[in-house]
């Protein structure tokens, strides 16, 4: 699947899709997104790399990913990891995944990811 700027993962119908985060740690390299495609549809794993921030509920409606600007993930940076790391070395390594979702309550509104990239890693029956 190749991505576009309004849907990363190309996935059809990305505001109807459930998805739920099946494992996130801090001892973890790779953050991975179940998502449910339907019946008779396979669902789909997306794996973030490296994921160094998650905000977000656990699970929830909408999978229209979109990557965020970069004046958005300068702002991350300069709130946490400003003397840490250079941003150049930020910029150059991470990307912020960011999708418009809903939930049961009315609280959260946008999924944020920031990590090194994502990818589908396979279809499960």
């Amino acid at each position: 699947m190749g991505t576009t700027s309004e849907n990363y993962f190309n996935l059809p119908n990305p505001e109807e899709l459930h998805c739920y985060v099946h494992s996130l740690g801090n001892s973890h390299p790779v953050m991975i997104l179940h998502i449910k495609q339907g019946k008779g549809k396979p669902d789909l794993r997306v794996s973030f790399i490296v994921p160094i921030y998650f905000e977000g509920p656990m699970d929830w409606k909408g999978a229209k990913f979109v990557v965020g600007s970069t004046e958005e993930l300068l702002e991350f940076w300069q709130s946490i990891w400003k003397g840490k790391v250079s941003e150049e070395v930020f910029l150059r390594n991470y990307q912020l995944f960011k999708a418009k979702i809903e939930t049961d309550t009315t609280e959260v509104k946008q999924v944020k990811v920031i990590a090194s990239r994502a990818e589908i890693l396979e279809e499960k029956e």
